[in-house]
């Protein structure tokens, strides 16, 4: 019987059922666009900082600039760095701008002979097997799968690359199937990229792997004394944490405002249920005389909630992998930027997916929760009298428990970050939020008191159904509400992202004009620039 009733409840409503899809559909999609992206990216990087970092243990770094390579030496040298290094390898970063192709490349300079020990995924392999010593030619490039795809090129292939002497052409001899990652990069030997792109006598990082029984933390004591000013001693999870930490912040703001979304669908979906109950309260109630009881018909309204929000919430799923999908194909690596080089494959959560996918239907049962615990309490015979509907949304909600709620948000705000994520804000903001909804209608209807009723015939008829059925004005304005606050949020974290920016490029970028090359961060610039630039007039420093 119960699906009878049902089935008859979606032919009746066919538009009401619909809404309530479309608002937890929406909700449940920007979750899970959101979270497919950043679980996608971070994926992505840890895939490939384990492919590069290879069986290294530490890893001595330092910034953009790098370090002298003499510092290999050094440490190999050392007695003490003796005793717990079995075998290291230095690597060389640099961006390359490639004629014909907007997005740089990443080439890493490696020494094959050490690398064999350490990043075998970095192991070049020519496509001509007699060529032995083609990975030690100067103008030989290596690319992986990801690089091959992305610039459309293939063994054999010449590209003409921006150096530090200028132009000059470099031949793909090879690729790196050790490497199965999607970012796009390129091997050569490591004294060609010095020579090449103007990085003589540097390096971006030495790997390091320890000898079998070694501690890193002992290793750590060793090293750490060796290394110079700005050069530092870190771990592969260490540098796979730092680009997690970059990224954290924003990261929980999106989070949280898509379930601020999901929870302004589930306030639509109150409003949906709450009118349609009193538009229904006869037939409702006519249900109650044949028989069904009070548990029946709480089940009964909360499986139909539950029905159109399971529904809902695969839309939304659906939805949402196909926006980030969709995003990642538009956006990803097309910024010169830190992750200019990152396009990351679609890696879909299941785990998550499913918790998402229940917050959805949660959050439409919860909408439906209070209208069927009215409608399941009210007698039969009262509900079928006329008039009824204004009795059922006369019912106020405590607005001492609001107020309880906004004066516990003020302590939450002073509460610490827990790693960094300001879970205590995050809390404080739900519950002013909850505080105002409960409070906001007692206060309509104190001021609807202490006001002068319209003179005009609709205003007055409009003002004097607000002050009969109050429980209107909570169905209505605590939708508005929420969705205003979600805009407000939203606008106040876009906001605070470019004040943060600004603040920072502030300190950081003094000068009044920046000049650098369309190739990449790393591109080199015209020989000649310089001295065409002091002929500049009105030019103070260079």
């Amino acid at each position: 019987m119960t699906s009878g009733l049902i089935s008859a409840s979606l032919r009746a409503e066919p538009g009401r059922h619909l809404l309530t899809v479309v608002v937890i559909a929406l909700g449940v999609a920007l979750i899970t666009a959101i979270h497919t992206l950043n679980h996608s990216a971070l994926a992505e990087l840890e895939q490939a900082s384990r492919k590069l970092s290879g069986t290294a243990d530490l890893r001595i770094e330092a910034g953009r600039s790098g370090f002298a390579d003499s510092l290999l030496g050094e440490v190999l040298m050392n007695p003490q760095a003796q005793s717990v290094i079995a075998a290291a390898s230095p690597i060389i970063e640099h961006d390359i701008s490639i004629a014909g192709h907007a997005r740089p490349l990443r080439v890493m300079g490696i020494d094959v002979f050490r690398a064999l020990w350490i990043q075998l995924a970095l192991l070049p392999i020519p496509a001509d097997a007699g060529d032995r010593l083609a990975a030690l030619r100067p103008n030989h490039l290596f690319l992986n799968q990801a690089a091959l795809d992305q610039y459309k090129l293939q063994p054999g292939s010449v590209l003409n690359v921006t150096s530090a002497s200028g132009t000059m052409q470099m031949k793909v001899t090879g690729t790196l199937p050790g490497d199965t990652t999607s970012l796009p990069l390129a091997v050569m030997d490591i004294a060609a990229v010095q020579t090449h792109f103007g990085q003589m006598g540097r390096l971006s990082r030495i790997d390091i792997r320890l000898v079998d029984g070694a501690r890193p933390a002992d290793a750590i004591a060793a090293l750490t004394p060796l290394l110079p000013a700005g050069v530092s001693l870190t771990t592969p999870a260490q540098g796979m944490e730092r680009a997690t930490l970059l990224s954290r912040g924003y990261r929980a703001n999106l989070t949280v405002l898509a379930l601020v979304a999901l929870f302004t669908g589930g306030f639509l979906v109150f409003s949906i249920a709450a009118l349609s109950v009193v538009k229904r309260r006869a037939e409702l109630a006519l249900l109650r005389v044949l028989g069904i009881t009070r548990r029946e018909l709480l089940r009964l309204l909360l499986l139909e909630g539950m029905i159109a929000s399971a529904m809902g919430s695969a839309l939304g799923i659906i939805a949402g992998l196909l926006l980030a999908g969709g995003v990642m194909r538009i956006f990803a690596g097309g910024a010169n930027g830190f992750f200019a080089f990152v396009s990351p494959a679609q890696h879909a959560d299941m785990a998550a997916l499913l918790l998402i996918a229940l917050a959805g239907v949660f959050a439409g049962v919860l909408g439906c929760l209070v209208p069927a615990l009215e409608t399941a309490d009210r007698a039969p015979a009262r509900a079928l009298k006329a008039g009824d509907d204004a009795a059922l949304m006369q019912r106020l909600p405590p607005a001492r428990l609001g107020l309880a709620l906004m004066i516990l948000a003020v302590p939450l705000l002073f509460m610490p970050p827990l790693r960094g994520v300001p879970v205590g804000g995050y809390a404080a903001i739900a519950l002013l939020l909850f505080g105002t909804l409960l409070v906001l209608p007692a206060t309509l209807m104190r001021l609807a008191t202490l006001l002068p009723a319209p003179r005009k015939l609709l205003p007055q008829l409009a003002w004097q159904q607000l002050v009969a059925m109050p429980g209107y004005a909570v169905s209505g304005l605590a939708t508005v509400i929420v969705s205003i606050s979600l805009v407000a949020a939203m606008a106040i974290m876009v906001h605070s992202f470019r004040h943060s920016l600004q603040q920072w490029l502030g300190g950081t970028l003094t000068a009044d004009v920046y000049v650098r090359s369309p190739g990449g961060i790393n591109a080199t610039l015209p020989p000649d620039i310089i001295s065409a630039a002091q002929r500049l007039p009105g030019l103070k420093s260079l």
